[in-house]
């Protein structure tokens, strides 16, 4: 009993209250990005980059026409980064660049997969087939 007393004021003072949900890694001048996972995905996939250094991050980019990526600096650690792909990301080839706080960037090459939008049916398809005077009005589905 008496240990578990000695472990608890040894344990409960050295504990934190985390108050602003910031993560603590610190930027590095050393910042490596080894892989993405996925390698390809569409607007709104879940993206993760592993490597070394990553803490500190101030700015995650597509390059193919500048679009910034949100993240939450929270999820992420020295060691892996996670965020979505924006939805106003341009389609293709191209590479993440990823920028810290002491302005040290890295990219990774990454291939944004465009969906394209639905379509309207064409009017054709609801058209009267015919229509006499005295009839009801049928319509072609």
């Amino acid at each position: 009993m008496v240990a578990i007393l000695i472990a608890l004021t040894v344990i409960i003072p050295a504990c934190k209250k985390d108050t602003d949900g910031s993560n603590t890694s610190s930027a590095s001048s050393g910042m490596k990005a080894t892989a993405v996972d996925p390698v390809q995905g569409a607007a709104g996939s879940t993206l993760t980059v592993t490597g070394d250094g990553l803490g500190g991050i101030a700015t995650i980019l597509f390059d193919n026409g500048n679009v910034p990526a949100s993240f939450n600096p929270t999820f992420n650690t020295s060691g892996a980064l996670l965020f979505r792909v924006p939805d106003t990301a341009n389609g293709g080839d191209q590479n993440i660049i990823i920028t810290n706080n002491l302005g040290k960037s890295v990219s990774i090459p990454f291939k944004v997969i465009a969906l394209q939008p639905l379509q309207e049916p064409p009017e054709a398809i609801l058209r009267p087939v015919r229509r006499l005077p005295s009839q009801v009005i049928t319509w072609m589905t």
